[in-house]
């Protein structure tokens, strides 16, 4: 695996500051940290007044690059927003992770990031108890996998789909049926992954993200994308064996009102079944198991609450 961090550094005023990009007004500064990224790096942005590089996280020229920003005020935030009160002097630092094949063919378990084309199965929906609920209106009705646009929602699978993953016989692995707007007027039958079993806590903690849309929610991962998810080896093998599992209720990913999900881990077994049933567009991301006394590395959002920030 290799890590590319990705950053904004911009040199016009900002209309409406939101936070993450780092503004540099004066020339000087902004034209040095230009020559850095053209030159070592050889990409900037789609204008003369945007920087915006994805570079290696050994790269040696990162140092002096941030030297300048800090020059010209800008500490990095390395977290998973950078939160109000200091978007003036904080910058957002997203940490990309590179899998290789082999990151995602050695470890136990994965989390099911995505599946299915990124054009939505369903147009609209929302969760409710034990459930969700899509519209009719728009359905991709010959998708044999899929979510819905702009919600974080389960993964949807078709009628024939099931019947395919069923016969795989995969231990934990149950389907809840989708619920119509317009059930009338539904053409097909579609399902939503799910199981019975629960993972032990993750060991990363969820934050409470500033949206006006509450509630956001996600995990700690230090700014990491996709995060890696963490759980104690001891309490991952006294539920073994599964093949399908859910994320606790209590760490439901919120992403704004009747969006909620548990993130559904699989093995590798679930692997293989989809690459048997030939479903070539799924990601699936390692997690991480631990021993009894490992701690988690401090991240900015800890080191913020530590100095009294919000």
């Amino acid at each position: 695996m290799n890590t590319e961090l990705n950053f904004c550094v911009v040199n016009y005023a900002r209309q409406s500051p939101v936070g993450g990009e780092a503004f540099v007004p004066d020339k000087s500064i902004y034209g040095a940290l230009w020559h850095i990224a053209a030159r070592y790096w050889g990409k900037t942005g789609p204008q003369r007044d945007q920087i915006l590089p994805h570079v290696s996280s050994g790269d040696p020229h990162i140092g002096e690059f941030f030297a300048l920003l800090k020059e010209a005020g800008w500490e990095p935030f390395y977290g998973e927003f950078v939160p109000h009160h200091i978007i003036d002097s904080r910058f957002w630092v997203r940490r990309l992770r590179r899998f290789e094949k082999s990151d995602r063919e050695n470890v136990g378990y994965l989390r099911l990031g995505h599946w299915g084309s990124w054009e939505p199965t369903f147009t609209a929906g929302r969760a409710e108890e034990n459930s969700f609920r899509v519209n009719v209106a728009g359905a991709k009705w010959g998708n044999r996998v899929g979510h819905v646009r702009g919600v974080r929602s389960p993964f949807f699978l078709n009628d024939d789909f099931k019947s395919a993953l069923e016969a795989e016989n995969l231990l934990g692995l149950i389907f809840l049926p989708v619920l119509w707007d317009h059930p009338e007027k539904a053409k097909g039958k579609f399902w939503q992954i799910s199981s019975h079993i629960t993972m032990p806590p993750c060991l990363l903690p969820v934050l409470n993200m500033p949206e006006d849309r509450q509630p956001w929610t996600t995990y700690d991962d230090g700014g990491h994308s996709p995060q890696e998810l963490v759980f104690r080896r001891s309490k991952v093998e006294a539920i073994e064996p599964f093949d399908v599992a859910l994320t606790s209720p209590e760490e439901a990913i919120h992403c704004g009102p009747n969006s909620w999900t548990q993130n559904v881990i699989v093995s590798q077994r679930f692997r293989q079944a989809l690459k048997k049933l030939k479903v070539t567009n799924a990601d699936l991301v390692p997690i991480r198991l631990v021993s009894d006394d490992w701690q988690r590395p401090l991240s900015d959002h800890d080191r913020l609450l530590a100095s009294d920030g919000v």
